[in-house]
């Protein structure tokens, strides 16, 4: 089973969307042109994933950039919090 929470609320802002899917948790954040590396570091900044740390799945991080002028996906990166 699984359930998308988009614009999902935290502490100090909104993830772009959370993902629970097979016993694991995905916390995105999408970025349109920004410096690369900028969407991974405004979920880490922002601890976006921190209410899902302890609930013993898995937890994500991903950035997903895109170019503003081909408006595909530019660069993401995943990280694994635990």
């Amino acid at each position: 089973m699984s359930d998308v929470t988009l614009e999902d609320s935290g502490s100090r802002g909104r993830a772009g969307m959370a993902v629970r899917f097979e016993g694991g948790v995905y916390v995105f954040e999408f970025m349109v042109a920004p410096p690369p590396g900028a969407a991974l570091a405004q979920i880490k900044e922002r601890g976006y994933a921190d209410k899902y740390i302890g609930t013993e799945r898995p937890v994500w991080q991903v950035g997903v950039e895109f170019s503003s002028k081909s408006r595909n996906v530019e660069r993401f990166e995943v990280e694994r919090l635990q």
